[in-house]
């Protein structure tokens, strides 16, 4: 990946309740799968789990995780999930 304005790209995580069919959903691929690539690195967390939507992000090449909830471990997921990656924004 080439550089952003400030010599970095931008990390980007986009957190969803989920990725069904609906209209923020197909937003949300609009928007992550069309940033330009040169300044930012979106990612998708998805906390109860994958939907319609995951797949058609992955296409884009937007990467996709899920956590899972209501389950108790998905807190510690969560915790765990930030810790490893520094993202530069969190959208949610």
């Amino acid at each position: 990946m080439s550089s952003g304005k400030n010599g970095r790209v931008k990390f980007v995580c986009y957190v969803v309740s989920k990725l069904g069919v609906g209209g923020a959903e197909k937003n949300l691929l609009l928007l992550a799968g069309n940033l330009p690539g040169d300044r930012f690195a979106p990612v998708v967390l998805s906390l109860n789990g994958e939907g319609e939507y995951a797949g058609r992000l992955r296409q884009a090449g937007v990467p996709v995780y899920s956590l899972g909830f209501p389950n108790p471990k998905c807190i510690l997921r969560l915790v765990n999930f930030f810790a490893r990656c520094p993202f530069d924004l969190v959208h949610g």
